[in-house]
């Protein structure tokens, strides 16, 4: 091949060498003027790849390097390009399933919930003794049937076992009386310090409830549930044997959650995050000791209102700033953190979708869902406090309560959330419509906590637990 001459364009049809003319100088329609020797090479681009520039003289080995960079930015048009959809976080959840043209499952699940959220049946649980008292947190246990609250007022804090009415025979025809209008019955009550914020009930039946602190110390309390078959003969749900944790350096405690093991509470407090680990993995739950459970802190610089497990070792901490943060609880120091997801206003709640995704409730109005496959937010972006942007936004309405109830059932594809209006909105968990129900009717006062729990032992879908003021409610099929 000849080689190149710098200035000069290689006709290999004629054999010669031409003079590259600037655009102004060359005569209308010359093939070696500037312009056309430019549209030249990009057809031997297209048709040879980046070698075939080396069948164009004239040019010299920077000009050859730049063009061809310029070629790598160019689209390819000749093979199939990947969809830009599926590079877009709100377009995660369409997937392939779209592109192919199928029906998306998510709509699917949309018409199942609604059509199940319209037959909700609103029955009492349980009423407190004294009217003053409000409920601040509940659990339902499976295996017993039992149900746990915790309840406040101006004078006292309790925690409150109870049980369905026909679990066993009733005292007396005065209890009957008193315990008519509702579907269970307070077996018993336990007086606390201060107020409950949170309880928790592990795969291994263990049962976590975290003191909220004041004029007394915080403390985390751990207790091991009994078996059904002794309830009767126990006359509560716990066998007796409260193992309660004062945390040090700490004046109030938010929220728990409990990894699926069993084996670890994450609990989220003004210093941030305070892991339980129960390191006798070979003894038995049900004789707990106080070296059975270890405090570790992760501290953080602002407070942690809501924990949740994404698995066995590793934390999603929503924090007042915002900010929602992943921690990996194999690691020591800061090296196994990340600012994954900053939420436009303080998280309140915090639960997970699937392995990739999350859903955070928050002040101001906000319940997003967050796909945590996308990078991590740049340095810029968390200088200038700029939100993430969310996969989905779902029409919330609370502007300051830190303590409205929250929660998600994956299975049935809804989402409950507490509004400051006194009610409870049903949405869709993958289309973030909302949904109508009587469950949405006006309420005594706000909830303040929601669960979705399993009452039916028939493999009957969830059914939606509100506690609001002095009552607990169940909306169910």
């Amino acid at each position: 091949m000849p080689p190149g001459i710098r200035g000069y364009y290689y006709d290999p049809e004629k054999k010669k060498y031409f003079k590259i003319l600037p655009n102004h100088a060359a005569p209308p329609g010359s093939s070696y003027s500037h312009e056309n020797v430019r549209k030249a090479r990009r057809e031997a681009q297209v048709l040879h790849g980046v070698d075939s520039l080396s069948l164009i003289a004239g040019l010299t080995n920077s000009q050859k390097e730049r063009e061809r960079k310029k070629a790598q930015r160019q689209p390819r048009t000749r093979l199939v390009q990947r969809s830009k959809l599926l590079q877009n976080p709100v377009g995660s959840l369409m997937g392939l399933a779209r592109e192919h043209g199928c029906q998306p499952r998510r709509e699917q699940a949309e018409v199942s919930a609604a059509t199940y959220v319209k037959a909700f049946k609103r029955r009492l649980l349980l009423k407190s003794s004294d009217p003053a008292e409000r409920f601040t947190a509940i659990a339902f246990d499976p295996s017993t049937q039992g149900l746990v609250g915790g309840t406040s007022s101006s004078v006292r804090y309790d925690l409150i076992q109870a049980v369905p009415r026909d679990a066993f025979p009733l005292l007396s025809e005065d209890e009957e009386d008193k315990w008519k209008d509702q579907a269970y019955k307070t077996i018993s009550e336990f007086i606390t310090a201060s107020e409950i914020t949170s309880i928790k009930l592990s795969s291994l039946r263990t049962l976590v409830f975290t003191l909220q602190g004041g004029a007394f110390p915080p403390k985390a309390l751990i207790t091991p549930l009994c078996s059904p078959d002794t309830v009767e003969a126990y006359g509560h749900l716990d066998n007796g044997s409260i193992e309660d944790y004062v945390l040090k350096k700490t004046s109030t405690l938010y929220c728990s959650a409990i990894c699926p093991s069993g084996r670890r509470v994450a609990i989220g407090s003004d210093r941030g995050v305070i892991l339980m680990s129960q390191d006798s993995v070979g003894g038995s739950v049900q004789t707990l000791r106080n070296s059975d459970w270890k405090p570790r802190p992760f501290n953080t610089i602002s407070d942690v209102l809501a924990t949740e497990f994404l698995d066995n070792h590793t934390i999603a901490a929503g924090q007042r700033d915002g900010y929602i943060q992943l921690m990996d609880v194999r690691m020591d120091g800061r090296g196994g953190r990340v600012l994954r997801v900053k939420h436009p206003s303080s998280v309140t709640h915090v639960r997970q979708v699937d392995a990739s995704k999350i859903i955070a409730c928050g002040l101001q109005s906000s319940l997003n869902m967050y796909d945590l496959r996308f990078p991590e937010l740049p340095a810029w972006k968390k200088r200038a406090m700029q939100p993430t942007q969310a996969v989905l936004e779902y029409d919330h309405f609370n502007d300051f309560r830190t303590d409205l109830g929250f929660d998600i059932d994956v299975e049935l594809g809804l989402v409950a959330a507490g509004r400051d209006d006194n009610t409870v909105r049903l949405y869709s968990l993958h289309t973030a419509k909302v949904l109508r129900s009587n469950a949405s009717m006006p309420l005594k006062e706000r909830p303040r906590c929601i669960a979705f729990a399993a009452m039916k032992m028939d493999h009957k879908p969830s059914s939606l637990l509100v506690g609001a003021s002095d009552e607990v409610l169940e909306f169910s099929w």
